[in-house]
């Protein structure tokens, strides 16, 4: 016979489409608890834990300190698909932060300048494509110098 599942080590446990307590327990799949809704029917398990913004922010580090993504995601025990999402994250994010910071009105002349080039060699094109950083104060663009 199944245990009614409201009350599971002092956790209650609602369906996630009806929000009703009346759940049974049906198993377990991949090391994860499954669950009915007496209800609705609805079939579901409990959730991961998720990862901590720590341990997101230490892959960000890492990647910007050229470690490798495969390397990245044997240090902190992540795939490493889930590696480039949380960068391609990052870059989006940037990316709106610096629009934003651009769209702000300038303030007084900056006191640092700091330019960062980054130089990629394209073989199947046989060209040079040359990138810089330019960030004055508070606002930076990504700059191409042909």
């Amino acid at each position: 016979m199944k245990k009614n599942c409201t009350n599971d080590n002092l956790k209650i446990i609602f369906c996630p489409n009806c929000n009703s307590m009346e759940i049974v327990k049906i198993g377990k799949y991949k090391g994860f608890q499954r669950y009915r809704c007496k209800n609705c029917k609805t079939s579901f398990s409990q959730k991961p834990p998720a990862i901590s913004s720590k341990i997101k922010r230490l892959a960000i580090g890492y990647y910007l300190n050229n470690v490798g993504i495969r390397k990245i995601a044997k240090f902190l025990k992540v795939s490493p698909p889930t590696i480039l999402y949380w960068l391609k994250k990052a870059g989006k994010e940037l990316d709106a932060e610096i629009k934003k910071r651009s769209e702000a009105p300038p303030n007084a002349a900056p006191d640092i300048i700091e330019f960062d080039e980054i130089y990629t060699f394209v073989q199947k094109n046989e060209t040079e494509l040359l990138y810089g950083l330019l960030i004055l104060g508070e606002k930076s663009a990504l700059l191409h110098l042909n």
